[in-house]
């Protein structure tokens, strides 16, 4: 390498600037030397740095603070010598190292001949002394005793103690595993054993278990099926009594508060009113013809009255009370057909309650006649069935209802099936 060219350790913005001030107030009385810089590869133009102190660095600020190694070139330049290069420092990307170069031939020559070998040596000491070349140079050779050998040895004993440990407590590790693994093994091995061992027991205890619950189980189920068949049987029965009591029980309370239904109610009205404007018309008239015939008997004197004068007198005050009269009797017959019709409706729905009570103590019976399989007399059946759902309370035979009552009273037999399915039938007797 060129002597005037060295290698110096990679190093951040701040200390390059430090050493290079250092460098140029240890060249005073020799060299008056400037500080030019450039900030970063993409700076246009180079920045002299000539202040003093803490103002020395203030254009430069926003490089230092982010502790960069963003300037490729940093320079000291002699001003009184033609703007020459004394010291030049560039930095290499691609190298373990930064390179300075302290220029001879164009700076150290301009000084006259003995003031310029003494400029030269200064500067190339005082750069080196500050740019650290030294330690890198021992660190490059491997040999001698400084600081960075010192240091560099210290290190690499410390990473060969780091490297035995690792390896010895990797080894202790490694055997310590396998020896865990093996415990482990063994254990396992035992502890699987033993749960087989218990596991084969088991399996033939509950298969012992099993066996006998089944045949238990299979017992309970065929006794469960034979009480089964006669809950059922009992059970329909309970559940059809308790359905036709709540029936029973529904049409007593209807009947308790039977009424007409809204809608017949309402067709009741118009006949109703009309019978009341009637009445109330042929009322007012009544009284109205009667004083006016009042009235003319006074004006006049009774024997100029002719007898035609006397019938029309009569009839006027006659017709209209004989319309009143009229519509009186007739809203009370019609009344009195509507409460005839209630009374006897009342009295054959308590009827139809009766013969629902009837029947279904007769159908028990013969339920229960039928269960066990015994046949009830044929006359005891008769006497029990005898007039059910036979009433006639004198209503009109135009009336639908009792034309029905009349349609089954001409049945010759009737034929009943409850909800489980039972039938019970009933055949009228013949008539001498």
């Amino acid at each position: 390498m060129d002597p005037q060219q060295f290698r110096i350790p990679k190093q951040n913005d701040q200390s390059l600037l430090e050493a290079l001030v250092a460098i140029r107030d240890g060249m005073r009385g020799t060299a008056e030397l400037t500080l030019r810089i450039f900030p970063h590869a993409h700076a246009s133009s180079p920045v002299e740095l000539s202040g003093e102190g803490s103002s020395l660095f203030e254009p430069v600020d926003y490089v230092l603070s982010e502790a960069s190694e963003l300037m490729p070139t940093l320079q000291l330049f002699d001003k009184a010598r033609g703007q020459q290069v004394a010291l030049d420092v560039k930095r290499l990307n691609e190298g373990i190292t930064d390179q300075a170069q302290v220029n001879w031939n164009g700076w150290g020559s301009s000084f006259p001949p003995n003031q310029g070998s003494k400029a030269y040596v200064k500067l190339a000491s005082l750069a080196r002394k500050h740019l650290q070349a030294p330690n890198v140079e021992a660190n490059l050779s491997a040999t001698g005793d400084n600081e960075w050998t010192r240091y560099r040895d210290s290190q690499q004993l410390i990473l060969s103690s780091l490297q035995e440990t690792g390896k010895s407590m990797l080894v202790d590790f490694n055997r310590k595993s396998v020896e865990a693994e093996a415990g482990l093994r063994s254990r396992f091995d035992t502890l699987e054993s033993k749960l087989r061992n218990e596991l084969e027991s088991r399996t033939k205890e509950l298969d012992t278990t099993h066996a006998k619950r089944t045949a238990d189980l299979d017992s309970r189920e065929a006794e469960l099926e034979k009480r089964a068949k006669s809950f059922n049987t009992k059970e329909a029965r309970y559940v059809v009594r308790q359905e036709r009591q709540k029936q029973l029980d529904q049409i007593q309370k209807w009947i308790e508060g039977w009424n007409l239904t809204k809608g017949t109610t309402t067709k009741r009205w118009p006949v109703g009113i009309g019978y009341s404007i009637a009445l109330i018309a042929t009322g007012i008239l009544t009284v109205l013809f009667s004083y006016q015939n009042v009235e003319i008997l006074k004006s006049k004197n009774l024997s100029e009255i002719a007898l035609w004068q006397w019938a029309l007198l009569s009839i006027k005050s006659i017709l209209p009370l004989v319309a009143f009269t009229t519509f009186i009797v007739y809203l009370i017959r019609w009344s009195a057909a509507w409460a005839r019709l209630h009374s006897d409706e009342e009295l054959r729905n308590r009827a139809r309650a009766l013969d629902i009570g009837r029947s279904m103590w007769l159908l028990e019976a013969v339920r229960d006649a039928q269960d066990n399989q015994k046949e009830l007399p044929s006359d005891l059946v008769k006497e029990l069935s005898k007039n059910l759902f036979s009433q006639n309370v004198g209503v009109d035979s135009s009336d639908p209802q009792a034309m029905t009552e009349l349609l089954m009273q001409g049945l010759s037999s009737i034929r009943i099936k409850s909800s489980d399915g039972s039938e019970v039938e009933a055949s009228r007797g013949k008539r001498g």
